[in-house]
C-alpha cells in the first residue's frame, strides 16, 4: 500500500530540488558562439513583472484629435456621381497643435536640416504646385497605417488630395487606401525581401520595385497583357476621393506600350505610349470626384511599370512605401541617375525614413555598423537633390518574453542612438519615437490599453496607435514649422 506520507515527502524534495536549481541557474547557458539557452530561473518563476509605463497623458491627449468624417456616402463597388467640394489651397493656420513633449531634434548648430521643406511649405498657398512626401518604412507602414493620417492632416493643412503613388499590384496581400485587383501574371523586382527576383537592371522605381508582364527569366514570346483595376475605397477620408490627376510612371525601351484606361466607366484612353529608354509619364485629368480606374496593357516588349499616383493638381501629395523585412539599406540598389530623374518630374521635396523593427531582433552590444550603413543611405538619399530634406523617425518600443512576462529588448535604445547619429551625420533632422511612446516597456502599455495600441506581437501598431503616433509626428512636424517661420520672418 502506498504510504501518502511518503509521496508528500518526494513531491517536497523534488520541488525543493527544482528551486534550488533555478535559484542558482545562470539566465543563459552559452552552447555555442551565436547560440544560447534560456534557464528558467527563480526570477522567471516568482519574480516582479516588469512595470507598465504610465502612459495616461498620451492617452489623453490622443482623446482630444478630432478625426475627419470618412467618405461612407457610396456602397464599395459603386460608381454613383457624388458631390465634391473643391479643394481648399490656401493654407488653414487654425489648427491647433497638441504637444507630446518630444520634439524633432537638429544636429548641433544645424537647426536648418528642414527649411527647404518648410520653405515649400510656406509658399504653397501662392503656387499652382504639386509637392511630395515619400514616407519609407517597414512593416510599421503597411496597408497605408501611420501614413494615411498623416497625409490627410497634411492636405487639410495645405490642400492636396488623392492618394500618392500606389503599385500596380498588391504588394505582400496587403491593399493600400484604395481597393485593388490586378492580373496574376504581373511579376515584382524590388530591392527588399527575402524572396526578391533577381532584375536585369537597377532602375527601380520610387516604390522601391518594378512590375513587368513576363518573368525575365523565362522569356516567352510577346505580346504581352495585363490589367489593373483601382476601386474607391468607401470608408477612407473624403479627401483621398476626390482625385484631380491620375499619372501612370512607366519605361518601355522594347516596343509600344498599349494602353487601354477605363476611368469612371467611361473609357478614356485607348492609345500607344511611344518607346523610350526613360522614365516616362502619362497623365490624366479628372474632376475631382474618383470611383473607378481600370488600366489594361498590351505591348510585345515587356515593359517597367512603376506604379500610379492618384493626386490634386495642387497641394501635398504623400507615397506610402511599406517595406516589409527592410532595414532601410536599400537605396543604393537604385540607381542613381533615375532616382534623381523620378524625384525631379514628380517634385519630391521631403522624405520620412522609419525603419528598425527588423534591426532590433538581431541583439548586439554595438550598432556601429548599422549606424555606418544607415548613413550610406541617408547621404545617398540627400545626393539626389541639394534641396531635398530628411526626417529618420526613431525606431519603435518593442518588447519579447523573458521568462513569464514581456520586456522591451535590451538593444532598443542603442539601436535609436545609431539611427540618430546616422541622421545628423548625414544632415538629416531626427525624431525620437521610442520616447514619444513612452520609453522602456511602452509597448506593453500600448498592447495593454483599452482598446489596444499595439498588437500582441508587441511590434507592430494597431489602427488605434498607428493613428496616435502619426498625429505626434504631425504635431511635432507643424511645431517646428511654425518654429521656422518665426525664425525666418521678414522684417
Amino acid at each position: 500500500m502506498v504510504n501518502p506520507s511518503r509521496i508528500l515527502l518526494i513531491l517536497f524534495y523534488v520541488g525543493l530540488m527544482s528551486g534550488l536549481v533555478m535559484l542558482l541557474s545562470p539566465e543563459k547557458l552559452k552552447l555555442s558562439e551565436n547560440t544560447d539557452l534560456k534557464v528558467f530561473t527563480w526570477n522567471d518563476a516568482f519574480g516582479q513583472p516588469k512595470p507598465q509605463v504610465d502612459i495616461s497623458n498620451i492617452i489623453a491627449l490622443e482623446e482630444s484629435v478630432v478625426d475627419e468624417e470618412q467618405d461612407d456616402s457610396q456602397e464599395e463597388h459603386s460608381v454613383k456621381k457624388v458631390s465634391s467640394k473643391p479643394v481648399n489651397y490656401k493654407e488653414d493656420v487654425s489648427e491647433k497643435l497638441r504637444d507630446f513633449k518630444v520634439p524633432i531634434q537638429f544636429a548641433e548648430g544645424d537647426q536648418k536640416a528642414l527649411d527647404h521643406f518648410f520653405n515649400s511649405l510656406r509658399e504653397l498657398s501662392g503656387k499652382n504646385e504639386l509637392i511630395r512626401i515619400v514616407h519609407y518604412g517597414d512593416s510599421q507602414l503597411e496597408g497605408d497605417r501611420i501614413s494615411n493620417y498623416l497625409r490627410n492632416r497634411f492636405q487639410k493643412r495645405f490642400g492636396g488630395c488623392g492618394i500618392g503613388l500606389a503599385p500596380l499590384t498588391l504588394v505582400n496581400d496587403i491593399s493600400s487606401t484604395f481597393w485593388q485587383t490586378a492580373s496574376e501574371n504581373w511579376v515584382r523586382y524590388s530591392t527588399y525581401g527575402v524572396d526578391r527576383k533577381q532584375p536585369t537592371h537597377k532602375n527601380y522605381g520610387i516604390l522601391g520595385h518594378y512590375f513587368s508582364l513576363y518573368d525575365y527569366e523565362t522569356k516567352p514570346t510577346g505580346p504581352f497583357t495585363g490589367w489593373s483595376q483601382f476601386t474607391r475605397n468607401s470608408k477612407t477620408y473624403k479627401r483621398f476621393n476626390a482625385v484631380e490627376q491620375i499619372t501612370l510612371l512607366y519605361r518601355n525601351k522594347r516596343s509600344p506600350l498599349h494602353l487601354n484606361l477605363t476611368l469612371n466607366g467611361v473609357k478614356v484612353a485607348n492609345e500607344d505610349l511611344p518607346v523610350t529608354n526613360d522614365l516616362a509619364t502619362r497623365k490624366f485629368k479628372l474632376d475631382g470626384n474618383f470611383q473607378k480606374a481600370l488600366f489594361e496593357f498590351k505591348s510585345d516588349g515587356a515593359p517597367d511599370l512603376y506604379g500610379v499616383a492618384f493626386d490634386c493638381q495642387r497641394g501635398i501629395a504623400l507615397d506610402n512605401v511599406g517595406m516589409r523585412g527592410s532595414s532601410g539599406i536599400e537605396f543604393t540598389q537604385i540607381n542613381r541617375s533615375f532616382y534623381r530623374e523620378q524625384f525631379k518630374k514628380l517634385n519630391v521635396k521631403f522624405l520620412i525614413i522609419q525603419y528598425g523593427v527588423n534591426v532590433i531582433p538581431n541583439v548586439r552590444d554595438d550598432y556601429n555598423f548599422y549606424k555606418y550603413s544607415l548613413s550610406k543611405q541617408l547621404k545617398y538619399l540627400k545626393s539626389l537633390d541639394p534641396d531635398l530634406d530628411i526626417l529618420v523617425v526613431g525606431v519603435s518600443d518593442m518588447s519579447r518574453k523573458e521568462g513569464t512576462a514581456y520586456e522591451s529588448y535590451p538593444n532598443v535604445r542603442l539601436v535609436r542612438d545609431a539611427q540618430k547619429a546616422a541622421a545628423f551625420e548625414a544632415g538629416c533632422a531626427f525624431w525620437d519615437l521610442y520616447e514619444a511612446m513612452g520609453g522602456e516597456n511602452a509597448m506593453i502599455s500600448w498592447v495593454n490599453a483599452e482598446p489596444p495600441m499595439g498588437h500582441t506581437d508587441y511590434t507592430h501598431f494597431t489602427p488605434r496607435g498607428a493613428k496616435l503616433v502619426a498625429e505626434m509626428l504631425y504635431s511635432e512636424l507643424m511645431r517646428s514649422y511654425e518654429d521656422y517661420k518665426n525664425r525666418t520672418i521678414v522684417q
